[in-house]
């Protein structure tokens, strides 16, 4: 048979909507004209057909020193979400089959965990970089999904050239020789494997949208697959904070 297409997530936050990248079964699309810190989750119709309906394992805004669960309770594939004008925000995105949904094991059941970090580019330059500082400790944080992957760095203070290290998780424990991809904003791929402690350095040589993932292939049932969704800002950013190299 031919493979199965993964679902997809992926991070808008530009006005121009793109395609799904390959990890996850959502996209978050731009807020719309007059709905500022407004973000919208769309569901792939191939993975559940409504929000209400698909087995939403953990669904989760975090923002620092704050954490919100959020209702899948939309019956269309579209979920509006309000993450703040200022600041960042983290989505944290466990979702499995619907089929499995009202199990009394179903969030046990997710086969896609995803964080999409989100950074408001609202305010002055300085009160943006605060805003990425601050949120070093929620997105490094081990989150225990059932699938994972750990930035050791604030990917929000990410330069074009700057290198992310991450730890890959299945079921808590760090994964050792399992292949991390990293997509560049540009399309282009970088293939890396962890090491003997679950470690992969990537290469961050572009600003803009990056979606890190690896996936974990079962013998039985789908396999499963986690993400990173991150938006590295472009060189005019910390030019206007005098941080040039």
């Amino acid at each position: 048979m031919p493979a199965r297409r993964s679902p997809s997530l992926f991070l808008a936050l530009a006005l121009v909507a793109m395609p799904l990248s390959a990890a996850g079964p959502v996209e978050l699309l731009p807020a719309k004209n007059g709905s500022p810190g407004t973000v919208y989750l769309q569901l792939d119709p191939d993975f559940a057909p409504s929000w209400r309906q698909v087995n939403a394992g953990r669904l989760v805004l975090r923002t620092p020193g704050l954490q919100r669960r959020l209702k899948a309770a939309a019956d269309g594939e579209r979920l509006a979400v309000e993450v703040g004008e200022d600041g960042c925000a983290l989505l944290l995105i466990d979702l499995g089959p619907a089929y499995l949904k009202g199990r009394p094991d179903a969030w046990r059941q997710v086969t896609r965990a995803t964080k999409i970090l989100t950074c408001s580019t609202a305010g002055g330059a300085a009160e943006q970089l605060a805003a990425r500082r601050a949120a070093g400790a929620m997105v490094t944080a081990k989150t225990g999904s059932r699938i994972e992957l750990r930035p050791l760095a604030n990917p929000a203070l990410l330069r074009a050239g700057a290198d992310l290290p991450l730890i890959a998780y299945l079921e808590g424990a760090a994964q050792a020789g399992v292949e991390v991809v990293a997509i560049a904003p540009d399309g282009s791929r970088r293939y890396r494997r962890t090491d003997a402690v679950g470690a992969a350095v990537v290469a961050i040589d572009l600003s803009g949208r990056w979606t890190i993932e690896y996936r974990q292939p079962r013998r039985r049932g789908e396999d499963l697959a986690a993400s990173l969704v991150f938006d590295v800002p472009p060189p005019a950013f910390w030019q206007a904070l005098g941080l040039t190299r």
